[in-house]
């Protein structure tokens, strides 16, 4: 069985895409056809100019939604993670953690449950190749934080959670946290006062 997919990013050579149904499929061809009979009605036109052939094709494509474009990438606003100012907090009460570059490592203190460290969507959740469970999530602006060492994950793919939400417990008492922007990691100065400072 063949499905249609959504791309949400095209970065490098990862892609993140969600599937669509036949419903909204329908109701986009149902628009598109809508939209190219009242531009050839109004306009009168058989050949269209270049942008209004850009338009028209965006309209016609099935898996289309609003999209922006930033250089040669194209982000579609499927999951509308409004731009706004990312502060990273801990994701769960620790006694003490460290510091790889873009990697922080939490001894926890107290109960094993681990928070969403921003408002965001569960893009992914898989097993490393040591057989850890992870969680994996976008925030806005292509920011994107990865979970590492779950025993129970309490979201699924496609769920949009909250800052501070809980998205799962972890199997012993430490959590692994990465951070990436663009698929860049970044580079993680210190926790101070509950918050994840990046240089």
């Amino acid at each position: 069985m063949h499905h249609k997919v959504e791309i949400i990013s095209l970065k490098k050579n990862e892609f993140i895409y969600k599937k669509i149904n036949k419903k909204r499929r329908a109701l986009v061809y149902s628009f598109a056809l809508i939209g190219v009979l009242s531009l050839l009605t109004i306009t009168g036109k058989v050949f269209l100019t270049k942008a209004e052939d850009q338009i028209l094709m965006s309209a016609l494509n099935p898996i289309y939604s609003p999209y922006v474009q930033t250089g040669n990438t194209v982000f579609t606003n499927a999951y509308q993670l409004e731009s706004k100012e990312l502060n990273f907090v801990a994701p769960v009460n620790f006694k003490d953690y460290e510091v790889y570059n873009n990697e922080i490592v939490f001894e926890i203190l107290g109960d094993n449950i681990v928070s969403a460290i921003e408002d965001g969507v569960v893009i992914d959740i898989n097993t490393t190749t040591d057989n850890v469970k992870f969680i994996k999530v976008l925030h806005c602006d292509n920011y994107v934080s990865v979970y590492e060492g779950f025993d129970v994950c309490g979201v699924e793919v496609g769920n949009k959670i909250n800052k501070g939400s809980h998205i799962g417990t972890v199997l012993e008492n430490k959590l692994k946290l990465s951070l990436f922007k663009d698929n860049n990691p970044l580079i993680v100065d210190k926790i101070f006062d509950n918050q994840i400072i990046c240089k």
